[in-house]
């Protein structure tokens, strides 16, 4: 949750709708389980969607708080972000808070501002049950309380916001004012409604001090906020008369083309039409649905039963093609794809690899560095170039470097050599965050000796390409860090902000082919445990073996170490 306090609007003193009936039913969450890859979908997906044209454009805005129920004004929930100047108000932010008289002062809970009635009773205290009509967004204001017991005057509090269903899950995102005051907004189609969700926030860090090199002692981990949310379905709107499930509500989301990876942060939602686990198989994976099960619209389009995830599928300000092996190897065939980045890139190339080009052979890790050309068994006219180069060390088998592997001369010797010979690739995928949450010791050298170093080194070979032919530049943003990690240096708050500072930086170039890929935001609902990854990598293979994961301790602030069973 990066501060965003340029975008902010004034508080809200809108109360919720209390007319519906409250729900009774009550819905079992149940074990969750998602396929060996969450986020990899992505950057498959706008890779061979970079090359359609038949695609629809998409049309949401952002959610307006005064939204009524009319189908003219329902807007889906975007992710607050700055419109300009973003690196120095995240700077300023950060340099300014030692200087400021709450720093010293830790948030020990919060104090909900609003709304009143379904939240909050009179004497001040937070319910356990509320309703909430799905389909408009809703906004939940707090401030934060300093351990002294008085409101905190500045911002930097990292909440962690998580909303899930029977069939939802996702980050409600979260303004920081930087005023002690946070506004969470939470929303949920109308599809969904009638069943019961489930709504917490745990403070992970304040004060900003996830971005800290050694932030594990200064840790909060503290639930803040529960409650439970019956969804109720609105009434048809008057101005139709039509049910809610027709095409009058939120707008319809169109599949994803070229123009919506220009957005630099999502605010998504996973879903699925059914409630059912698959079991995991003797080679790990999540293989039960029927292969020519289609996507339930609008949520996704093509067999959901590809991407092995208990038919949870992702999808953001836009709806993702899932593609079967012919259509992916005509759409990429004869490309070259470079990827630079770390061990979560080699998971996604590997289960491009595996997954979507249905290579099967592909060996469960691939070297850190790879140079190969692919051909599609039932038909080798069709071919993809795959390069890999890892990015966590200028030393192969070593880590914890990031972008600062940049700073070595026969590492950016080696990146050189494979454009020396004029080819270009026609798309570069690159991304960092992991090894630089353990590598720099402030946010400054980070953005000066790291992002603007690593861009200057990357914008002196795009120009030596000429303009003529520039290829697709991805950028992935980094995964949310789970389970145990979640505490340590690479923690979900300095990731994110690492985040924020890259793209805003990339998006300084204007580069005329630049895509962003937001990984942060579909692995978010996931990260809290150990059970979806091993903490730092969402791409791999699941098992059945006994895992070591943190377990949250009620009575405490810090995590325990428990042995559990993967479910």
């Amino acid at each position: 949750m990066v501060a965003a306090a340029a975008a902010a609007a004034p508080l809200s003193s809108r109360s919720f709708d209390d007319g519906p009936v409250l729900v009774k039913q009550r819905f079992p969450l149940g074990p969750l389980t998602i396929g060996v890859f969450t986020y990899v979908l992505l950057i498959v997906l706008l890779l061979v969607q970079v090359s359609v044209d038949d695609m629809t454009r998409f049309y949401s805005e952002y959610s307006d708080p005064r939204a009524s129920l009319s189908s003219s004004s329902l807007r889906w929930v975007q992710y607050p972000t700055m419109d300009t100047n973003e690196t120095e108000q995240l700077m300023d932010r950060w340099r300014a808070l030692e200087s400021n008289e709450c720093h010293g002062v830790g948030t020990g809970s919060i104090r909900l501002l609003g709304p009143v009635g379904p939240v909050a009773s009179r004497n001040g205290s937070v319910a356990d049950t509320m309703r909430l009509v799905a389909g408009p967004a809703h906004e939940i204001v707090w401030e934060s309380i300093g351990d002294d017991g008085r409101r905190r005057c500045v911002g930097g509090d990292f909440f962690e916001a998580d909303l899930s269903g029977p069939r939802w899950k996702s980050r409600p995102p979260v303004l920081d004012h930087d005023d002690g005051t946070y506004t969470m907004t939470v929303q949920v189609h109308p599809e969904f409604a009638g069943a019961r969700f489930h709504l917490n926030v745990t403070l992970l860090f304040d004060n900003l001090h996830g971005l800290a090199l050694r932030p594990k002692s200064r840790a909060r981990l503290t639930q803040v906020l529960s409650l439970t949310i019956d969804y109720v379905r609105p009434p048809p709107p008057p101005s139709t008369g039509k049910p809610w499930t027709s095409p009058v509500g939120l707008p319809e989301l169109k599949l994803c083309t070229r123009a919506d990876f220009g957005r630099k942060h999502w605010a998504g939602r996973w879903t699925r039409d059914d409630e059912f686990e698959c079991p995991i198989d003797e080679a790990g994976r999540y293989d039960c649905l029927d292969p020519e099960l289609d996507c339930p619209r609008p949520w996704c389009r093509g067999p959901v039963a590809k991407l092995e995830s208990s038919g949870w599928v992702y999808s953001a300000h836009c709806a993702f093609r899932i593609f079967r092996a012919e259509e992916a190897w005509r759409c990429l065939n004869g490309t070259w794809i470079f990827a630079w980045g770390d061990s979560n890139m080699i998971d996604s190339i590997g289960n491009l690899l595996r997954f979507v080009l249905g290579l099967n052979d592909t060996p469960a890790r691939l070297d850190r560095r790879m140079d190969r050309v692919f051909r599609w068994p039932s038909d080798e006219r069709l071919s993809v170039r795959i390069t890999s180069v890892f990015n966590g060390s200028h030393n192969v088998s070593k880590n914890w470097e990031g972008l600062f592997s940049l700073h070595d001369e026969d590492y950016r010797s080696y990146l050189r050599s494979f454009f020396a010979d004029g080819k270009l690739p026609d798309f570069m995928i690159m991304n960092s965050g992991q090894h630089d949450g353990l590598y720099w010791r402030s946010a400054d050298s980070f953005l000066i000796d790291g992002v603007q170093h690593a861009l200057r080194f990357w914008k002196e070979i795009w120009q030596g390409m000429g303009s003529s032919k520039l290829p697709h530049l991805i950028y992935r943003t980094t995964v949310a860090s789970a389970g145990r990690h979640r505490p340590e240096p690479n923690n979900p708050e300095k990731m994110e902000f690492y985040n924020h500072l890259i793209v805003d930086q990339l998006m300084r170039l204007d580069l005329p082919n630049l895509h962003i890929v937001d990984s942060y935001d579909p692995t978010f609902p996931w990260h809290y445990g150990n059970r979806h990854s091993d903490g730092v990598h969402y791409g791999r293979t699941p098992s059945k073996s006994k895992i070591w994961m943190y377990r949250k301790n009620s009575n405490a602030k810090n995590f325990n170490l428990t042995k559990l069973t993967w479910a």
